[in-house]
C-alpha cells in the first residue's frame, strides 16, 4: 500500500484497490433512529416545538374563530356572533302520564278484558361530567349527538384551548400535555390508500392550507412530537 493517495471528502462506504480479484459489496445503512423523547412532566415543562407544529397550533386557534359550516356568500361569520338555541334535558324522563283504558263490549254486551298497557319506565341518564374529567380519564372518547348539538364547535374549541395553551401561561386544558390537531373524518375517508402519515399531511393541508406559515409534512406528524401525543 506504499505510494496510496487519497484527496478530498468522502462520504459513506468506500474501496481503493489496485486489483480486486472477485466481487465487492457495499451495504448502505439507513440513518439512525433517534431515541424517543420523553414527554414532558406537565405543562410548566413544555419543550421547544418544532417550527411548523407552532405554525399548526396558531392556525387551529384562528379556525376556531369562524363558523364551521360552509354557507352562501364570501365570507364566514365569526363564531362568537353565531346564536343557536339549544334545550338541555333533566337527569330523568317525565313519564308519560297514563289514561284509563276504555271499556269493550262485546256483541252480546259483556265486558271484554282489554289488554294491559305497556309500563312506562323511568329513562335515567348517566350522570354528566367535564370534557376534561372525560378526557382525563379515557384515552379515547367518542361524542355522539345530531346535527346543530355542538360537536363541532366542541372540538374546534378544544383543539383552540389546547393549542393556546402552548403560546401563553393560563389554566392547563387537560392533565397531560399534548398537542392537538382536530381534522374532518369527511377529508381522513377520502385518503384511506395512502400511508396514515400522509394522509394527515394532506388533510392539515386542506383544513389548514391558507392560515399554516409553513407546510406540514409526513415526517411530522409520523411519530410523537417532543415526546407527546
Amino acid at each position: 500500500m506504499s505510494g496510496n493517495r487519497m484527496d478530498g471528502t468522502f462520504h459513506g462506504p468506500f474501496v481503493q484497490a489496485g486489483e480486486i480479484h472477485g466481487d465487492v459489496h457495499f451495504h448502505a445503512v439507513g440513518p439512525e433512529r433517534k431515541p424517543p423523547v420523553p414527554p414532558p412532566a406537565d405543562w410548566a415543562d413544555l419543550p421547544e416545538l418544532p417550527s411548523p407544529i407552532r405554525s399548526l397550533l396558531r392556525a387551529q386557534v384562528q379556525a376556531a374563530q369562524d363558523l364551521p359550516y360552509r354557507l352562501p356568500g364570501a365570507r364566514r361569520p365569526s363564531l362568537a356572533t353565531v346564536y343557536v338555541r339549544q334545550d338541555l334535558g333533566t337527569g330523568t324522563e317525565e313519564p308519560a302520564e297514563q289514561t284509563r283504558p276504555e271499556p269493550i263490549l262485546d256483541s252480546r254486551g259483556q265486558l271484554i278484558d282489554s289488554p294491559n298497557p305497556p309500563v312506562a319506565r323511568l329513562a335515567v341518564r348517566p350522570p354528566s361530567r367535564t370534557v376534561r374529567a372525560a378526557l382525563d380519564g379515557d384515552d379515547h372518547l367518542l361524542v355522539t349527538g345530531g346535527p346543530g348539538q355542538g360537536k363541532s364547535t366542541l372540538s374546534l374549541r378544544l383543539a383552540a384551548d389546547v393549542a393556546a395553551r402552548w403560546a401563553s401561561f393560563g389554566p392547563d386544558p387537560l392533565a397531560e400535555p399534548v398537542v392537538p390537531l382536530r381534522l374532518t373524518a369527511r377529508e381522513l375517508a377520502t385518503r384511506l390508500s395512502v400511508p396514515f402519515p400522509e394522509a394527515v399531511a394532506q388533510c392539515v393541508h386542506v383544513e389548514y392550507g391558507a392560515l399554516l406559515a409553513e407546510q406540514v409534512e409526513p415526517a411530522v406528524v409520523r411519530e410523537r412530537v417532543a415526546g407527546c401525543r
